[in-house]
């Protein structure tokens, strides 16, 4: 059990709100770690291989390579980050703000399959090349979906968070209470500049909003 914590600065710097163990953060890229585990927790049940190729799970787009021989791309490469997918979909995106990869909020996100036009290219061939991004974490989360037949968020709700108890651990915008919500900032040599929120497409690699309390409980089951 957490026995104890104490918050340090402020969670918004206008009103001074100070940072306390329910202050609720957009946590980013910790997203792909519950991703990982519902992966995980779905190749225990003996649902996926991990060495299978990623397009035997994928309902709502196929994972296309440059190259017909190349060896498809698995569940593993996914997980590792060597399944040969870009950093920016489509090439557009780099003129665009978060490579074209989010909206403001309350406008309509699309769907995986929608922004990917039902395909996703692969760059280079699956296992030869390790590239970080959005992309293959995001088709871990469409899988999950379409193997488990639920919708992301609410599988981290019934089989991550709620069994860990994180209570306040979301990828719901709004589900989160905004008076507890901290506001991001960008350091400039002027002073801070308000980050505008916006949501990802790619939600299975960066659209979770949690707690430093929540936080904590989640570093207790991975040491465990």
């Amino acid at each position: 059990s957490l026995q104890f914590c104490n918050g340090h600065g402020v969670a918004d710097v206008g009103s001074k709100k100070p940072v306390a163990e329910d202050t609720v953060f957009r946590i980013a890229s910790i997203t792909k770690t519950f991703t990982a585990i519902a992966v995980m927790q779905l190749w225990e049940q003996g649902l996926v291989d991990l060495d299978a190729p990623a397009n035997d799970y994928l309902r709502a787009y196929q994972l296309v390579p440059a190259k017909s021989s190349w060896r498809p791309a698995t569940l593993r490469h996914l997980l590792t980050h060597t399944a040969g997918i870009g950093e920016q979909v489509p090439r557009s995106g780099m003129l665009r703000r978060d490579f074209g990869e989010s909206v403001k909020l309350g406008r309509r996100m699309p769907s995986l399959a929608e922004y990917y036009r039902g395909r996703l290219r692969l760059y280079a061939e699956p296992g030869t090349m390790f590239r970080y991004g959005d992309h293959g974490p995001a088709t871990l989360g469409q899988i999950v979906e379409d193997v488990s037949g639920t919708s992301l968020d609410r599988y981290f709700r019934e089989h991550v968070f709620a069994p860990l108890g994180m209570a306040d651990t979301t990828l719901v915008r709004s589900e989160v209470v905004q008076s507890r919500l901290a506001t991001g900032y960008k350091l400039r040599s002027t002073g801070v500049r308000v980050v505008p929120e916006r949501e990802g497409v790619t939600a299975g690699a960066s659209n979770a909003y949690s707690t430093p309390r929540d936080m904590a409980r989640y570093l207790a089951a991975l040491l465990g």
